[in-house]
């Protein structure tokens, strides 16, 4: 409003001060005024809107800086063990309390790993699986952690029975073994699960031929996983024995480690479909020649082999 009157304004004063004032002065005069008056009154009422707005900001930083206040005090005085946010559990009375003074095959039996192998992968998997001390309650340490994850693989028993082991919650134990799970898979399985190659695909093929399997860097087979019967299409998943499962296609070594593994189709599914389907099948079918390891193998211990490939090992034939 005022930039739409400021020329009215202008016009107004040019001509009262003109030589010649025109017979009608008193209406200028008094339009001047007016005019005068609308633009101190738009003016209030701006510095009033800012004068509220600055206050409104400065009771909204005050609120603020006083409820922070209140929880850093509050953060400062609570303690650790508080009945509302922790439920206290007898440490007597479940499994772990007395796990760590298990002898060596008391631990194997149990979590089906030596506590050498255990203490091992706490060391590998550790800062994944650790989580940070609150206000509120104590972390469940990492070693408890892979243990509850080690006793579900082995026995895959119910939620409500390892809780009650192991001096946890429900819901916990769901939440930590699907947390071990992935750092298990995410820094582990890449790292040791991995076919042969170099020295020692040599010594694998060696020892397979000693073994009176020449050119093998592999022993593949298959097995069945129970699951419950899942809600879509439950009839692809029973097997020819009658049970719901899914197929684990797995390849081993000399020494029985695992080199390859492939799982997931339902149970009713062919071996030879899951073969042609897995990984291990399209490495070979990528390969220029179709060979899952090298044909040739020359100016090492293998150079006798000729220029044989080297394939994988199946009771129902040869994979090359």
């Amino acid at each position: 409003m005022a930039a739409e009157e400021a020329p009215s304004l202008t016009a107004l004063l040019c001509s009262v001060l003109r030589p010649d004032p025109p017979p009608l002065f008193a209406g200028q005069v008094f339009e001047l005024y007016r005019l005068q008056t609308a633009l101190l009154r738009q003016r209030r009422v701006r510095e009033m809107m800012e004068r509220d707005r600055r206050r409104r900001q400065y009771l909204r930083r005050r609120r603020a800086f006083l409820l922070s206040s209140i929880a850093a005090i509050l953060s400062l005085i609570t303690s650790t063990n508080r009945p509302v946010w922790v439920r206290n559990r007898d440490a007597g009375q479940n499994f772990w309390a007395t796990a760590e003074s298990f002898d060596e095959d008391q631990w194997k039996a149990q979590f089906r790993v030596s506590r050498a192998t255990f203490d091992y992968l706490v060391e590998l998997i550790g800062p994944a699986i650790k989580r940070r001390r609150t206000n509120y309650r104590v972390p469940i340490e990492p070693r408890r952690r892979l243990a509850i994850t080690l006793w579900w693989f082995a026995r895959s028993g119910e939620y409500r029975s390892i809780a009650d082991m192991f001096g946890v919650g429900i819901a916990t134990v769901c939440i930590i073994v699907r947390q071990v799970t992935v750092a298990i898979v995410e820094r582990l399985y890449r790292r040791f699960v991995s076919l042969p190659s170099g020295q020692r695909l040599d010594d694998t093929i060696r020892a397979f031929k000693e073994r009176c399997c020449p050119q093998c860097a592999g022993a593949i087979g298959g097995t069945h996983i129970p699951i419950a019967p899942p809600r879509d299409n439950p009839e692809h998943y029973v097997n020819k024995r009658g049970w719901h499962s899914v197929i684990l296609q797995a390849v081993v070594d000399h020494d029985v480690c695992f080199t390859d593994v492939y799982a997931g189709w339902p149970g009713s599914t062919s071996s030879a479909t899951v073969l042609s389907s897995s990984d291990l099948y399209l490495k070979a079918e990528d390969r220029p020649d179709g060979y899952l390891f090298p044909r040739e193998v020359s100016g090492r211990s293998l150079a006798h082999l000729g220029d044989k490939a080297a394939g994988v090992y199946s009771p129902g034939g040869f994979i090359p």
